[in-house]
């Protein structure tokens, strides 16, 4: 069952259990960040994606990485407008220690 409900002023669309954000959704926060992936009751739980917006170009920085219990892992891929992308070693979202960065420019 697809639902939509206001959090805070969050907006989520998505399945629901008991009242709670489960299974598949996308939930958007009231700063523009969106969240698309799995949830276990009302927590993001698996592989699932964030959209970071990145002002008028209208690309997204777009964050990929496991989740477990509402908390990123420590691993991740990030993938920046300018077709930049690193992979490897996170924390709170934001590159931290040892992992790889690619670029489009030679």
């Amino acid at each position: 069952m697809y639902t939509y409900i206001h959090l805070d002023k969050m907006q989520y669309n998505g399945e629901l259990k008991d009242g709670k954000m489960h299974g598949k959704g996308v939930l958007q926060f009231a700063n523009g960040i969106v969240y698309e992936g799995p949830f276990v009751d009302g927590k993001r739980e698996g592989l699932g994606r964030m959209l970071y917006p990145s002002g008028g170009d209208n690309k997204p920085t777009i964050l990929i990485a496991e989740w477990k219990n509402d908390r990123m892992l420590n691993k991740g891929k990030l993938m920046f407008p300018d077709g930049e992308v690193f992979e490897g070693a996170m924390l709170d979202g934001k590159m931290h220690g040892k992992g790889t960065k690619k670029s489009t420019w030679a």
